[in-house]
């Protein structure tokens, strides 16, 4: 196999392993959000509270791990389009159409600045 299509398969895994993994957390949120509700039956209480601290901690564990990707994606992202800017491969389309995206993902705006 070439490198781009290595890169391409393992793009797509990045994304089908994220997707997951925010499934999970937010299965987890779910989970935390009906432990915190007391109901008028009492006797669960401590299987609740136990049910909410451990999805407290798995909730932690997606985020740290969503950051961790997010970060790393983030300066591969910039490496790249410096070596192309580094070896004049970027033309003023380029640029013009990634406007938008780069400035997302680099924290410059938020999505807010774009809605009218």
């Amino acid at each position: 196999m070439d490198k781009i299509e290595l890169i391409n398969l393992e793009l797509e895994e990045i994304r089908k392993s994220t997707i997951i993994l925010n499934n999970i957390k937010k299965g987890f949120e779910g989970i935390s959000y009906n432990a915190s509700k007391v109901s008028n039956d009492n006797k669960d209480i401590d299987t609740k509270i136990n049910a909410g601290i451990i999805a407290r901690q798995q909730i932690d564990r997606c985020k740290d791990m969503l950051n961790k990707c997010e970060d790393d994606l983030n300066q591969l992202v910039n490496k790249l389009w410096e070596e192309l800017n580094s070896q004049d491969a970027i033309t003023g389309t380029d640029v013009a159409l990634s406007k938008v995206p780069m400035e997302l993902i680099n924290r410059t705006k938020k999505e807010e600045d774009y809605e009218e």
